[in-house]
């Protein structure tokens, strides 16, 4: 879990940060929440310990818009 969540934070630290600073509008197709989807709910992992460290390096940084996208499994394979 803490390898995924220092991917995040570096991933937000050299891709992300950088771009909205020129102005640049960002979509990422994963984020914190799927950390907390994959790590937390599938695999059980403490969320409190995942939301604390969240807490600390990307929630200052948090998307202020994100969209769910639900289908049919079928169909998106």
């Amino acid at each position: 879990m803490l390898l995924y969540l220092a991917d995040r934070i570096q991933h937000l630290k050299e891709v992300i940060l950088p771009a909205l600073e020129k102005g640049n509008l960002v979509l990422c197709d994963r984020f914190h929440d799927s950390t907390l989807a994959y790590q937390g709910f599938g695999r059980g992992l403490d969320l409190k310990l995942i939301r604390s460290i969240e807490e600390k390096a990307i929630t200052p940084h948090a998307p202020f818009l994100k969209f769910l996208f639900g289908h049919r499994t079928e169909a998106c394979l």
